[in-house]
């Protein structure tokens, strides 16, 4: 089996997730809005934020600082009905479809037709990623899964599929499974994904960040879209 294994923020979604989506519950203000919900969070965003741009401290890590982002943006809908969750996640999808990397996925459209298994490897929401018309176009989801009880629980256990998790939920979905790697393809806009990257025999970086681009560069690389 030939695989195309896809990241979504930066690389499929031309955007960051977290950022968008507190932008969006802003102006859409769903039933359970809160302002000072909103408030705590940004004053929890800004001290990992200093800590990240800063270089010091746990969250200085770029990987961490997101995966930190994305529990504490959770905290807006806690208590919260579930369905809730589902009717933002769906209204943010519709957004978020007019910047979707439409050429890359014609291109990963191209490959399902020619037999690739093409697989998403995310950090992002599975019930967010679920709201988006991709028509079948992916076979699997590893992404972070979110469980939605009647009452939304945003301290539950999270594994958020970010930097070394990513490699250690694709080694979990490969038992099983045979891939030819030397013709597999994989897609991504960071560093942290080299790890995908130097596993397939064909990878390919899209708006890629000055690390990934100099190894890239260094390694005569595709870099989509150039």
């Amino acid at each position: 089996m030939k695989v195309a294994i896809v990241d979504f923020d930066g690389t499929l979604f031309l955007g960051e997730t977290i950022p968008f989506l507190l932008k969006f519950y802003q102006r859409q203000r769903p039933k359970s809005y809160s302002r000072l919900r909103l408030i705590w969070l940004y004053l929890k965003l800004l001290s990992i934020l200093l800590s990240y741009k800063l270089n010091i401290g746990k969250y200085k890590d770029k990987e961490r600082f997101r995966a930190r982002a994305t529990q504490l943006f959770l905290g807006l809908f806690h208590g919260c009905a579930s369905s809730e969750l589902i009717d933002f996640f769906h209204g943010a999808a519709r957004e978020m479809t007019a910047s979707l990397n439409h050429p890359l996925m014609e291109e990963l459209s191209d490959l399902k037709a020619k037999g690739y298994y093409v697989l998403m490897l995310s950090g992002c929401f599975d019930t967010l990623l679920y709201e988006f018309d991709f028509q079948q176009l992916f076979d699997k989801y590893l992404c972070t899964s979110l469980t939605l009880d009647p009452l939304f629980n945003a301290n539950q256990p999270l594994e958020i599929v970010s930097g070394n998790q990513k490699e250690k939920a694709l080694n979990a979905w490969l038992q099983g499974h045979e891939v030819n790697w030397l013709y597999s393809r994989a897609y991504a806009d960071s560093y942290y994904d080299m790890p995908i990257l130097t596993r397939v025999g064909i990878p390919v970086v899209v708006r890629p960040d000055k690390a990934l681009l100099r190894m890239a560069s260094a390694n005569q690389w595709r870099i989509f879209g150039a």
